[in-house]
């Protein structure tokens, strides 16, 4: 996935390692996660608002993935609200993980 294009899917990792990263006005990139196998990446803000993504994820090697859309994360959560429980700790955490590493994307 590019920054621009839509991410359509939150995507669990079986096999391989994909890194997520943003590139800033001065052509540096600046890694925010890896993910291997048994974790999940996404650009969340562009899942979750179904906007156009503003950072990159790339393979590092050949990768195989779960694809969760946005759509079906819904469907399974009010069918199986244990689910729901599942999806909303992994969201606080993952927010509690990004402020700390990159407060400066937080507002104040």
């Amino acid at each position: 996935m590019q920054a621009g294009t839509y991410d359509r899917f939150d995507n669990w990792v079986l096999g391989g390692c994909l890194k997520a990263f943003y590139t800033d006005q001065e052509g540096k990139d600046h890694i925010l996660q890896f993910a291997a196998e048994d974790w999940w990446i996404a650009d969340y803000q562009a899942y979750f608002n179904q906007t156009p993504a503003t950072i990159n994820i790339d393979c590092m090697e050949d990768c195989q993935l779960l694809q969760l859309s946005v759509h079906k994360r819904e469907k399974i959560c009010s069918e199986m609200h244990k689910m729901e429980h599942f999806f909303r700790k992994k969201s606080n955490q993952r927010l509690h993980c990004f402020a700390t590493t990159h407060p400066v994307f937080i507002d104040p």
